[in-house]
């Protein structure tokens, strides 16, 4: 096998590992995941690193906000830029027409 293609397998695979640490490989994707990692040992290091992260990452506890911050609503933004008031609420209407 070529260095090129090589590559491209690894890359593949890279790809396939992270979409079965989501369970998202079919049967056939599977089978080339565990095929490439039998025979490829960075792969392999490199799968057990990603795996090991993605644990770590997934078991932390979810970090509180300390601060509330309202979602940025098109309205919103359109009132800081300096639109009136009644120019807003005219196009509210007419929009809320068609």
């Amino acid at each position: 096998m070529s260095p090129l293609n090589a590559s491209r397998n690894c890359r593949n695979t890279r790809e396939l590992f992270s979409l079965s640490l989501d369970g998202e490989l079919d049967a056939l994707e599977r089978l080339k995941l565990d095929r490439h990692l039998r025979d490829c040992a960075p792969c392999r290091l490199h799968g057990a690193r990603v795996e090991a992260i993605t644990r770590a990452l997934r078991s932390a506890p979810l970090e509180r906000p300390s601060v509330f911050i309202p979602p940025d609503f098109p309205w919103r933004r359109l009132l800081r830029t300096g639109v009136p008031t009644a120019t807003l609420v005219a196009v509210t209407l007419v929009l809320g027409f068609l």
